[in-house]
C-alpha cells in the first residue's frame, strides 16, 4: 500500500508532495513537478547540445517529456533506470524541506527573510558544484533538492508575481547580490482580505514602490506573532491568517490565499530551477552534468573493486589486472561501458586513496600501479576500504572486493551494513587462499594451523553476513581460480541485468525456489556459493537438470572454487530450483532485461502538514532505555559524540556530534558520517547516514567578465566556403580567484586561448560561417560562471575592433583561502536526535 511503502515500476511517473506539501495536488503545480520539468528540460539541452557538437542530430521527444523519453532522446535508453531514481531523489530532498524545516522561514522564503533564503541557496549552490567537481553526485544530488525548494518558494511566498516581474529574479543564485528593495519590518504591507476575496490585499504603496514582502507563518498561535501591519502566509494551518490584516498571500495551489496568480508563480519557478541548473550545468560540463542526471551511453553503473595490496596478493592483482583489461576492451563503446570506474588499495594499517575516473584508460592505469607488499599483521583493514568504496560510489552499484585475509576492523561491520542498506549497494567479495592467513610462522606451525582454522570460520563468516545484506556473494576461490570467478561474476556489471530471485541459509536444509521467467528475459543465469550443495533444475517443461545428470543437458554447469554457475535457455514459464545442503549457501537468480523494479520506503509525516517523508534509514520503534551510540566518517576526521543517551518510552534524546575538517582538506571532499544507534541489550539498533561537503571560504561571488577585443567575417552566400573569427578578452576581476575554464557550449569551430597574466585569458575562436553562433562557457576556480554569446550574420562583412584600455589587474595575482566547513542537517534514529558542529 501507498501508506506503507513507495513502491513503483519504471515505466510509471510518480507523484509527489510540492508548492506546499499536498499529497494529492490534482491540476495545481507542486515543488516535485516543478523540479521534474526543469530537471527534463535541462537535461534535454545538454544533449542536444553535446550531439550537436559531436555533429549528429537530435530530435526533442514529444511532450510532455518523461524520464524516458528523455533517456532515449539522449541516446542512453538504458539510464532510464538510474535517471529517474535520481529524479525521485532530488524531488524527495526537495519534498523533506517542508517536512523537515517547516518551521524555519529561512527555508521558505517566509516572514521576508530574503537574505536569508538566498543564503541558503548561495551556500548549497556552491556546495553541489564543489560536490560534482569531485564527482561525489549523490551528496550534490542531496543538496540540490533542499536548495530547489527554497528558490521555489521564493516565487510563491514573495509577492515578486504581484510587483508585475515576468522572468525569474537571478540575483537569488547569486551569493550577495542584491535581490531587490526589501520592506523593512516597521512598514506595512496587507490590508485584511475581503471575506474570501484577497486579490488585492497587499497595499498600493507596497506594489507602487516596488518592495519585496512575503507573509508571516507559524503553526501554534502562541510560537510566534507577525509583525503589525504584515501579510499572512495564509492557509488552514497558518495561525497568522486569523490577526488583523486577515488573509495571505501564498500561490501554492489554485485553492490558495493568491491562487489566481498559481500559474504565474509556477512558471517562475520553473524558469528559475532552470536557471540554476543551467549555472551547475556551466560550472561542471555537459558530460559531468548527465553524470550529476545519471544519463550515460553506457551502463551508468560503476566498476568498483576493493583490492588488498599486501605481499601475498601478487597474484590476486595480477588477477585483478587482467580482468579489468578483458572487461574494459569488451565494454568500451558498448551500452555496458561502466559510466565509473573505482579503486579502493587497502593494507595495514593503512586504506585507500579512493581513485575515481570516467576514463578506461586512466583507470587501467590505476589499475596497472598496484604492488603488493608487506605490511602489518595478518587481519588488515579490508572494512576500511570498503566502508570508503561504499560511500564514494553511487547508489545501486556493485563492489568487488579482493583479499586473502581476515577483516581487522571487524567493528565496522554494522556501519558497512548501514552504508549497504542506504544505497542498496551489492558487494561481491572474492575470497583466496584464507587459510593461508599469510607471515605463518614456522614455529608451533601445527597449533597455528588449528587457530587458523578456528578463525577461518568466523572471518569467512563475516564477509558471508555483508554479502548476504547487499545480496552479493562470498566466492572462495584458489589463487590460480580468481581470474576465471572474477570473470563469471563481473557479468552482473551488465546495465539491464535485473534479480529475479535471491536467498541465503545459513543453516543448510531441503528446499524448493520458484521464479517465473517472462518474454523480455535474455541470459538467465543462476549463481550458487557454498561447498556441497546439490540441486535440482526444472524447466517450465517439466525436463530435470541435477549434479549428477549425465545426458544432454538443459543448461551449462560450471565450478569454480565454491561458485557454480547454471546458464540457463530463455524458456518462458515457471521454474524450479531444488536445493539440499547440510552447509550454509547463497542463491542468485539473475537475467537480462529492459524492466525493473526499484522501490524506496516512505512514512507518513508526524507534523501538522499532510504528506510522507523518505525513509533513508530502518524503521524505528521508539521503545525507551539506554542506547549505546557509535558514529564514524570515512574520512577520518576528528569526531566527537556521545557515547550513550538515555530514551524515555515515547520520548526522545538529543545528541550532537562534532567533526572536524582539516585546514588542507580539498573544496568539495565528501563527507559521510554515519551514526549507529544500539538498543538496551542489543536487541535492536538503527543507524542514519548524513553526507557532508566540505567547502572553501570563499569572497569571490562575481562571474568571469568577457571583452570582445575583435570579430571578423567574410560571409557570403555561400556559407561553407567563408569564415568568421573573434578575438575575447576574459578577465575574473581585481579580487578573483582566476579562469578555471573556458569550453565551447555552442559552435563547432576552433576555439583556443593563452593566459597572459594570472587573471587574464585571450581567447580566440574561428569558423565557418555555416556555424554563425558560439556560445563560451567561462568558470572561475569557485565555481562562478559567464556564458558569453556571439554571432555574425550572413551576407555581412565586417571588421569589429573596440579600443581596450589596459586591465588594472595585469599585473595582480590572486589566490584563495580555503578554510573547510560542513553543511550540517538534523538526523533522527530510534527517536534520537542528532545534530552536528562545523569546524
Amino acid at each position: 500500500m501507498l501508506w506503507l511503502a513507495w513502491l513503483y515500476l519504471l515505466y510509471l511517473q510518480s507523484g509527489a508532495l510540492g508548492f506546499g506539501v499536498n499529497p494529492f495536488p490534482g491540476d495545481s503545480f507542486n515543488h516535485q513537478t516543478i523540479t521534474e520539468r526543469a530537471l527534463l528540460n535541462v537535461t534535454a539541452q545538454v544533449c542536444r547540445a553535446l550531439a550537436l557538437a559531436e555533429g549528429r542530430d537530435f530530435t526533442f521527444p514529444a511532450q510532455p517529456f518523461t524520464a524516458k523519453s528523455i533517456a532515449k532522446a539522449c541516446d542512453a535508453p538504458k539510464s532510464y533506470k538510474f535517471f529517474l531514481p535520481n529524479i525521485l531523489f532530488i524531488q524527495s530532498m526537495n519534498a523533506a524541506t517542508d517536512l523537515r524545516r517547516l518551521l524555519d522561514a529561512r527555508y521558505h522564503c517566509d516572514d521576508e527573510l530574503f537574505i536569508e533564503g538566498q543564503r541558503l541557496i548561495t551556500d548549497g549552490l556552491l556546495a553541489v558544484k564543489a560536490a560534482n567537481k569531485r564527482q561525489n553526485y549523490l551528496t550534490a544530488r542531496f543538496n540540490l533538492g533542499g536548495i530547489l525548494h527554497t528558490l521555489q518558494d521564493f516565487y510563491s511566498h514573495s509577492n515578486w508575481v504581484e510587483l508585475g516581474n515576468k522572468f525569474p529574479n537571478i540575483n537569488m543564485i547569486r551569493k550577495n547580490a542584491n535581490i531587490g528593495n526589501i520592506a523593512a519590518k516597521t512598514i506595512a504591507t496587507c490590508r485584511s482580505c475581503n471575506g474570501d476575496d484577497c486579490s488585492k490585499n497587499i497595499l498600493e504603496d507596497i506594489i507602487a514602490g516596488n518592495f519585496l514582502t512575503s507573509g508571516y507563518f507559524v503553526v501554534w498561535p502562541w510560537s510566534g506573532n507577525k509583525p503589525k501591519g504584515k501579510c499572512s502566509h495564509g492557509g488552514f494551518f497558518d495561525a497568522t491568517s486569523s490577526v488583523e490584516p486577515k488573509g495571505g498571500i501564498n500561490k501554492d495551489s489554485y485553492t490558495s490565499s493568491h491562487g489566481h496568480l498559481h500559474r504565474e508563480a509556477a512558471e517562475l519557478a520553473i524558469s528559475a530551477t532552470s536557471q540554476l541548473l543551467e549555472d551547475i550545468r556551466g560550472a561542471t560540463g555537459d558530460r559531468e552534468f548527465l553524470q550529476l542526471m545519471g544519463i550515460s551511453k553506457g551502463s551508468s553503473k560503476a566498476l568498483c573493486f576493493v583490492v588488498d595490496t599486501t605481499g601475498s596478493m601478487g597474484d590476486d592483482i595480477a588477477a585483478v589486472r587482467n580482468v579489468t583489461s578483458t572487461i574494459i576492451d569488451s565494454k568500451v563503446g558498448t551500452e555496458d561501458e561502466p559510466s565509473l570506474y573505482i579503486l579502493v588499495p587497502f593494507n595495514d594499517p593503512d586504506f585507500g586513496p579512493l581513485m575515481k575516473t570516467t576514463d578506461a584508460e586512466v583507470f587501467k592505469g590505476y589499475i596497472n600501479s598496484l604492488r603488493a607488499y608487506e605490511g602489518g599483521d595478518t587481519p588488515e583493514m579490508s572494512l576500511s576500504g570498503l566502508q570508503l568504496a561504499l560511500t564514494g560510489s553511487p547508489p545501486n552499484s556493485e563492489i568487488f572486493l579482493f583479499t586473502d585475509a581476515p577483516a581487522k576492523d571487524e567493528y565496522l561491520k554494522n556501519t558497512v551494513i548501514a552504508l549497504i542498506e542506504q544505497s542498496k549497494t551489492v558487494v561481491n567479495f572474492m575470497i583466496t587462499n584464507i587459510l593461508g592467513f599469510r607471515r605463518r610462522r614456522e614455529a608451533n606451525e601445527n597449533q597455528q594451523q588449528q587457530q587458523n582454522q578456528r578463525m577461518v570460520r568466523s572471518d569467512s563468516q563475516l564477509y558471508r553476513d555483508l554479502a548476504q545484506a547487499s545480496g552479493g556473494q562470498a566466492i572462495q576461490v584458489s589463487k590460480n581460480q580468481l581470474l576465471q570467478a572474477t570473470s563469471i561474476i563481473t557479468e552482473s556489471t551488465s546495465s539491464s541485468l535485473v534479480t529475479l530471485l535471491q536467498a541465503s541459509r545459513n543453516l543448510g536444509r531441503a528446499e524448493n525456489y520458484t521464479f517465473h521467467v517472462d518474454e523480455t528475459l535474455t541470459n538467465l543465469i543462476i549463481y550458487i556459493t557454498g561447498s556441497s550443495v546439490d540441486y535440482t533444475l526444472v524447466n517450465p517443461s517439466g525436463e530435470l537438470h541435477n549434479s549428477t545428470f549425465t545426458g544432454q543437458s538443459i543448461i551449462t554447469a560450471e565450478l569454480v572454487g565454491n561458485l557454480r554457475t547454471l546458464r540457463l535457455p530463455a524458456q518462458v514459464g515457471l521454474w524450479e530450483l531444488r536445493l539440499t545442503s547440510t552447509n550454509p549457501y547463497t542463491l542468485r537468480v539473475v537475467g537480462q532485461s529492459p524492466i525493473d523494479f526499484i522501490f524506496r520506503f516512505i512514512k507518513q509525516s508526524e507534523g501538522p502538514l499532510e504528506g510522507f517523508d523518505l525513509v533513508e534509514n530502518r524503521p524505528t520503534t521508539g521503545e525507551g532505555g539506554n542506547f549505546v551510540i557509535k558514529a564514524t566518517n570515512d574520512q577520518g576526521f576528528d569526531l566527537t559524540y556521545p557515547s550513550s543517551l538515555t530514551l524515555e518510552n515515547g520520548g526522545s534524546a538529543n545528541g550532537t556530534a562534532s567533526i572536524t575538517a582539516p585546514l588542507a582538506s580539498q573544496a568539495g571532499t565528501g563527507v559521510t558520517l554515519t551514526i549507529e544507534a544500539e538498543a538496551p541489550g542489543g536487541a535492536d539498533a538503527n543507524y542514519d547516514v548524513l553526507r557532508l561537503t566540505v567547502l572553501p571560504k570563499v569572497t569571490d561571488f562575481s562571474p568571469p567578465v568577457c571583452q570582445l577585443l575583435s570579430l571578423q567575417s567574410n560571409c557570403s552566400d555561400s556559407c561553407n566556403q567563408s569564415t568568421w573569427e573573434l578575438s575575447v578578452q576574459v578577465t575574473d576581476g581585481e579580487n578573483g580567484t582566476g579562469i578555471d575554464s573556458i569550453s565551447l557550449r555552442e559552435g563547432d569551430g576552433i576555439l583556443n586561448f593563452n593566459m597572459t597574466t594570472a587573471n587574464v585569458t585571450l581567447v580566440s575562436y574561428n569558423a565557418s560561417c555555416c556555424s554563425p553562433n558560439v556560445q563560451l562557457v567561462v568558470v572561475d576556480r569557485v565555481g562562478n560562471v559567464e556564458v558569453c554569446s556571439y554571432s555574425v550574420a550572413p551576407n555581412v562583412s565586417t571588421t569589429f575592433s573596440p579600443t581596450i584600455k589596459p586591465s588594472s589587474s595585469t599585473t595582480a595575482s590572486s589566490s584563495i583561502a580555503v578554510q573547510p566547513s560542513l553543511l550540517c542537517l538534523s538526523i533522527m534514529i530510534l527517536g534520537l536526535m542528532f545534530g552536528c558542529k562545523m569546524h
